[in-house]
Formats: C-alpha cells, sequence, structure tokens
C-alpha cells in the first residue's frame, strides 16, 4: 500500500498538507480533515486522590477543598462514636498540631512525625529511634537558640508569670 501511496504522490505534483493528507488518508491512520493542525492531547480527568495519604505534589483547589471535605466527614463519623477521654486526647492532639513549627517546636513536630509515620509505615522501633534521635537535635539547637535570644534581646523576654 506504501508504494501505491508514493507512485501517486510521484505522478501528480501535491502540496504539502494535501500529501500527508492522501498518504494518512490510505494508510488510515490520521483523519484527514485535521491535518493542518495537530490533534489536541487527551486531558484525563485528575484522580481525586485519597484525603488519608501525604500528596506529594500540591493539589488543585478544587482537590484541596474536595479532600477537606471528605476528611470532615469521616472526623464527623468518627468523633460521634468517640468517648470522653478519645475526644480529649484528639482535642490533645488538635493544639499539638496547631502549634507544630517545625524545628522551633522540637515536641510538636517530634509527636506529628510519629503519628505520621506510623500512619503511612507502621511505627517500629528504629523509625522511633530516628524521630527520637531527631526530637533530641532539635530540642538542643532550641534551647541554644533560645539562649542566644534572651542573651541578645534580654528586653523582650518577659518574666514567666509566679506559679
Amino acid at each position: 500500500m506504501r508504494r501505491a501511496v508514493a507512485k501517486e504522490a510521484a505522478a501528480v505534483p501535491q502540496s504539502p498538507t494535501a500529501l500527508a493528507a492522501q498518504t494518512a488518508q490510505a494508510l488510515g491512520s490520521l483523519d484527514v480533515k485535521n491535518t493542518t493542525q495537530p490533534a489536541a492531547p487527551a486531558v484525563a480527568p485528575q484522580a481525586k486522590p485519597d484525603p488519608m495519604q501525604v500528596e506529594r505534589r500540591p493539589l488543585s483547589p478544587e482537590q484541596e477543598r474536595d479532600a477537606r471535605k471528605a476528611l470532615l466527614s469521616r472526623l464527623r463519623g468518627q468523633l460521634a462514636d468517640m468517648s470522653r477521654c478519645e475526644l480529649q486526647s484528639l482535642a490533645w492532639y488538635a493544639d499539638i498540631q496547631e502549634n507544630d513549627r517545625g524545628g522551633d517546636t522540637p515536641a510538636e513536630h517530634f509527636i506529628g512525625n510519629l503519628v505520621m509515620i506510623h500512619y503511612l509505615h507502621g511505627l517500629t522501633p528504629d523509625n522511633a529511634d530516628r524521630c527520637l534521635e531527631e526530637f533530641r537535635e532539635l530540642f538542643d539547637c532550641m534551647v541554644e537558640s533560645a539562649n542566644l535570644f534572651s542573651a541578645r534581646y534580654p528586653k523582650l523576654i518577659k518574666p514567666a508569670p509566679a506559679a
């Protein structure tokens, strides 16, 4: 079939567009009507990410909204069956998350990492040791930073209220 197309193309002078259309029609691989423009790539619908998994890429605003909605719905269902002690623990954890500033809050960062690792990979003694080592490093660094800051800016440090 390719030889027949080549013979016809050689016999009749044609524009490159017409020749491409004729060749495509003979081979059956392209839509002859759309030879001047490349076909638009198919846009795959965005899959809904699992809201319980950590996303490695930023979510679109729509995906972010959907994930938040799914998480809130899940929490509402779980909260209904929790005891007072479980709700209290959840409130404590929410406070920890609210106060987590990474290395500047080593305890909050440590607890958040433990929970995340437990959920994603399962907490093993080795994982806990690595988290504890990081906690010690961040804690020591924070103590040193606090001492340096208070020495440099003594007027900004307010005394702790008496107990």
